[in-house]
């Protein structure tokens, strides 16, 4: 374990009960290019999720770079009015890479995990890349979602402003990247984390999501994702969708809150605010002071703004 991991609190400041939660495991069908249901129906992957609470059902879905155990501070709130559903949703070493190879494939796994837990309409809150599906989907098949939330998603590959991932995205899945992942399991987890405020980490959480990083085949399928993600041709269908719209002077099909914090270096408010210009309907907040991750360094608030945006749902799809 790194010396930097040795410094955190074994476990975080605020008790969750995310490690407590049941396991079960999903088999989710191809829907075929675009989410159309035109697939060949055998079943793509496995897929482990957990839940807790009663009610109308909110998909909590993590970016590609960590795990469902960041909405852990939203669990608590969620749960004593609504079902909250934190399925791992992408697993480099047993899924398909193409399952994430754009915005449109990431948008046809999230309807095939939709259609794998039986979900009405859910309200969707998706952070990074899976805010991108989330718009992706409500935009292509706004019948899927009653509501969505998008936590801090970029654009455009934000991080090629750093030399380090150009090289990678550029050069695709390094070797030399994964291999030092894989032998520095805990360092990498902790770089994929980079959580502005160093007080919500704990040793608990790095070594859960160490075990990504553990061996050398599932650093390397990891890294190669990741790379995936910070190259234009990702964003390129959600470009496409938006144009459409924009163009056409569409309305955003659903309840949209556009949630990002105000010095996030990688998913900048700008971004929101260019959503939200787009979309004048929907409702942009953002985080003062947060510089990071607003599900994990500002739990409180962002629960009270899912809950808000969940009786919305709740009350248009009734």
């Amino acid at each position: 374990m790194s010396k930097r991991v040795n410094t955190l609190p074994e476990l975080p400041a605020e008790e969750h009960p995310y490690f407590l939660l049941p396991e079960r495991t999903l088999r989710l069908e191809k829907t075929g290019p675009g989410g159309t249901g035109t697939g060949d129906g055998g079943p793509v992957t496995e897929v482990s999720t957990r839940e807790i609470g009663d009610g109308g059902p909110v998909l909590l879905l993590p970016g590609l770079w960590t795990s469902a155990l960041s909405f852990r501070g939203l669990l608590q709130p969620l749960s004593q009015k609504h079902r909250a559903l934190l399925p791992e949703w992408y697993d480099p070493e047993r899924q398909d890479p193409s399952a994430v190879s754009n915005t449109a494939a990431l948008s046809d796994l999230a309807l095939g995990l939709i259609r794998a837990l039986s979900l009405n309409r859910p309200l969707l809150v998706g952070h990074a890349e899976a805010g991108l599906a989330g718009l992706h989907l409500a935009l292509s098949h706004p019948e899927a979602l009653g509501g969505l939330v998008v936590l801090g998603a970029s654009l455009g590959p934000t991080f090629l402003a750093h030399w380090r991932w150009w090289w990678r995205a550029r050069s695709g899945p390094s070797a030399r990247w994964a291999k030092r992942s894989f032998q520095h399991p805990f360092r990498a987890a902790m770089e994929m984390l980079d959580y502005a405020d160093p007080a919500v980490l704990s040793r608990q959480e790095i070594r859960h999501l160490a075990q990504g990083w553990s061996t050398l085949p599932a650093a390397r399928a990891r890294s190669r994702v990741l790379a995936r993600t910070q190259v234009r041709e990702f964003f390129a269908p959600l470009d496409a969708i938006l144009q459409e719209a924009t163009a056409a002077g569409r309305p955003f099909p659903i309840p949209l809150t556009l949630v990002y914090g105000q010095e996030d270096p990688k998913a900048p408010p700008e971004h929101g605010q260019r959503l939200n210009q787009t979309f004048p309907g929907s409702e942009l907040l953002v985080a003062e002071g947060c510089r990071g991750a607003v599900h994990v360094e500002r739990p409180e608030w962002c629960a009270r703004v899912i809950v808000s945006a969940a009786e919305r749902c709740l009350s248009s799809c009734c």
